[in-house]
């Protein structure tokens, strides 16, 4: 479910809007994928420990190609790290090109299944939550094509095609 948060308002640009939700949240360690300021809002995060790949608490896409990091997004969320992906709000038809937002904002309707938040300043920035990673051992025996069954009977809707098993189980 996505929230629109009205609480930043005044707050300018992603490194900003970031920042506040790294003091928020407790975040200890971010990573960012893609750089497409020549590493301003890299520079200007604070966080004790900041990365350039996927293994922080919280993880940065400043991308524009949705295709390209579709399976690095989801795997960063099934590892437990909060998601947060720029470019999701393109200001008109222009912004949409490669050279600017591209198609990132494909992933707002990729990821409609996971708890999220949009902020629509700066091109916008979707934070994605993840879901709790359930133990291997507590995992029913149970294959895909039988909780992909059992949660569309419980939401009305299948899940998205990338849902893995582990995933579709934890929201059952």
């Amino acid at each position: 479910m996505i929230h629109h948060n009205e609480n930043y308002k005044i707050m300018k640009n992603r490194t900003d809007i970031l920042n506040e939700k790294i003091k928020q949240l407790g975040i200890k360690s971010y990573a960012q994928i893609g750089d497409r300021d020549g590493g301003k809002n890299f520079a200007g995060i604070k966080c004790p420990v900041k990365k350039t790949n996927d293994e922080a608490e919280l993880v940065f896409f400043d991308i524009n190609d949705f295709d390209t990091y579709v399976n690095i997004v989801h795997d960063a969320i099934n590892n437990g790290c909060i998601v947060v992906i720029h470019n999701v709000v393109p200001k008109d038809e222009k912004h949409k090109s490669f050279d600017l937002c591209g198609d990132a904002y494909r992933f707002v309707d990729f990821l409609q299944d996971y708890e999220s938040e949009i902020h629509t300043e700066d091109h916008g920035l979707l934070f994605v939550y993840p879901v709790g990673n359930p133990e291997i051992d507590n995992i029913p025996d149970m294959t895909l094509e039988d909780a992909r069954a059992a949660y569309e009977a419980q939401y009305g809707k299948p899940p998205h095609g990338r849902m893995k098993l582990e995933t579709i189980l934890s929201k059952l």
